[in-house]
C-alpha cells in the first residue's frame, strides 16, 4: 500500500519537475549562447557602468537614510509600547490589561523588526561605501566622513534602543533574563522563555530556515546565470553557496542531535 502511494506521489510530482528541469536547462543554454555575442557584452558593460556610478552616488546617502529611519522608527514603536504598558498598569480590568499587554508586546516586536531591516540595509550600502573608499577620499571626502560618522554613532544608538526594548520586555516579563551586551544573550534569553514561547521561536526558526534555503537557491542560480553576462567571477556565487551550506549543515546537525536525545529518553 505504501509503495503504491509513493509511486503515485512521485509520478504526480514528476509531471511538474521534469518540465521545470527542461525549461531551466533550455533557459540556461540560451543565456550561455547569448552571453557570447558582442551585443550582450556591450549591454552588460553599460549596465555595469551605470550600476557602479549609481551605487557610488547613492550609497553614502542611503547609509544615512537607513540609519536615521531605523532610529526614528524604533523610537516611535518603543514609546508606543511603553505607553501601552503604562496603560496596562493603570487599568484594573484583566481583559483590558491583557489587551494593553498584547499591544505593548506587538509594538516592541515591530520596533525590533523594522530596526533590523534598516540596520541590514545600512550595512549593505556601507559595504559599497567601503568598496569605493579610495574614490570617496579623493573626490567626496566630506560625504564619506558624514556617512561614516552617522553609521558609527547610529550603531551605538541602535544598541541603546535595543537595550531599552529588552529591559522593558524584562519588566513586563520578570522571568526573562539576558542583556544585549552579553555575547551569550540569545542563549540566556531562550532559556528564560516558557514552553509556548520556545515553541514559537522554534516554529519561526524553521520557517526562516526554509525561506533562507529557498532564497539561497534562487540567488545562487541567478548569480550563476548573470555571471555569463557580467563576468564578475565565481566569488559571489561561492559566498551564497557557503551561507547555504552553513544553513543546511547546522540544521541537519541539530536535527540529528535532537533525534539522539529523543531516543535516549
Amino acid at each position: 500500500m505504501n509503495n503504491a502511494t509513493n509511486k503515485k506521489e512521485n509520478r504526480k510530482a514528476l509531471r511538474f519537475f521534469i518540465p521545470f528541469l527542461i525549461v531551466m536547462a533550455f533557459g540556461g543554454g540560451v543565456i550561455g549562447v547569448l552571453s557570447t555575442t558582442d551585443s550582450a557584452s556591450r549591454v552588460s558593460q553599460r549596465i555595469t557602468s551605470f550600476l557602479e556610478a549609481f551605487m557610488y552616488f547613492v550609497s553614502p546617502y542611503m547609509v544615512i537614510i537607513f540609519i536615521l529611519a531605523g532610529i526614528i522608527t524604533a523610537l516611535i514603536y518603543y514609546r508606543r509600547g511603553k505607553k501601552e504598558y503604562k496603560n496596562m498598569l493603570d487599568s484594573d480590568d484583566e481583559d483590558i490589561q491583557d489587551m494593553f499587554y498584547r499591544n505593548a508586546d506587538c509594538n516592541l516586536a515591530k520596533m525590533m523588526t523594522y530596526m533590523s531591516i534598516c540596520d541590514i540595509s545600512a550595512f549593505i550600502f556601507f559595504a559599497v561605501v567601503v568598496t569605493y573608499i579610495r574614490q570617496y577620499v579623493e573626490n567626496n571626502l566630506d560625504t564619506y566622513l558624514i556617512a561614516l560618522l552617522v553609521f558609527v554613532v547610529g550603531n551605538f544608538i541602535r544598541m541603546r534602543l535595543q537595550q531599552l526594548s529588552v529591559d522593558l520586555i524584562k519588566t513586563m516579563n520578570p522571568g526573562k533574563k539576558g542583556s544585549v551586551f552579553d555575547l551569550r544573550f540569545q542563549k540566556k534569553w531562550e532559556e528564560s522563555c516558557d514552553e509556548m514561547e520556545k515553541f514559537q521561536i522554534y516554529k519561526a526558526s524553521y520557517k526562516a530556515y526554509k525561506t533562507g534555503s529557498m532564497a539561497c537557491v534562487i540567488i545562487f542560480v541567478s548569480l550563476l546565470l548573470l555571471s555569463f553576462f557580467f563576468d564578475y567571477g565565481p566569488l559571489p556565487a561561492m559566498a551564497v553557496g557557503a551561507i547555504w551550506m552553513v544553513n543546511t549543515v547546522s540544521y541537519c546537525r541539530e536535527s540529528m542531535k535532537l533525534e539522539k536525545e529523543k531516543l535516549n529518553l
